[in-house]
């Protein structure tokens, strides 16, 4: 009897084993997965960061958006992004660097992946803070001009309805002589 409950004590103990290898299998490939990617999420998130700068740029080239309380906000941004542009430069180069020293690197990471992480946050969090400065400041602007544009397409579709609606339908039987084809031209064009 004691042997047998040794036997299911240690195929117990190889079945936790086996279990927690596979944890750790795991774990470790989702790692090499994170180093191996690290280069490409990197200089997305980097391009990212640039094309807001351009766009912060425009804005600040903008005579009508050139006032006191937007600037603040652009340069709350520009300071965010400044912040994670430096951190993405360091964490591309160093994921970039050899094979033995990106792994290091990437174990060390966790506390510049928060960092990266919390820097979009903000960038985020500054972004719509900047969008309602706009809206609040020149709203009266836009709802007037969406309004307009919104009755123009109204319009527009008003005019292609009827439009398709002055045209002949299309038969299956096809023009045969050129006399045929141009009276269907001359039609459709009025």
């Amino acid at each position: 009897m004691a042997e047998v409950i040794a036997v299911i004590g240690v195929m117990a103990s190889a079945g936790q084993l086996l279990a927690y290898s596979c944890v750790i299998g795991k774990s470790l490939k989702d790692f090499y997965d994170r180093v191996k990617t690290a280069p490409e999420k990197y200089q997305s998130q980097a391009n990212q960061v640039r094309q807001l700068v351009f766009t912060a740029e425009l804005i600040r080239g903008t005579e009508a958006l050139d006032t006191p309380l937007i600037s603040s906000h652009l340069e709350t941004i520009l300071g965010v992004i400044r912040s994670l542009d430096a951190t993405l430069k360091k964490a591309l180069n160093e994921s970039c660097s050899g094979s033995k020293r990106r792994y290091w690197t990437a174990i060390r990471a966790s506390k510049r992946e928060e960092k990266i992480s919390r820097g979009f946050a903000v960038l985020e969090e500054s972004k719509s803070n900047l969008v309602l400065c706009i809206l609040g400041t020149y709203g009266n602007v836009f709802v007037p001009a969406l309004r307009t544009t919104l009755e123009s397409v109204g319009r527009i579709e008003d005019a292609i309805n009827n439009r398709t609606s002055i045209m002949p339908l299309r038969t299956k039987k096809e023009p045969e002589t050129n006399k045929e084809k141009e009276k269907i031209l001359s039609v459709s064009f009025r």
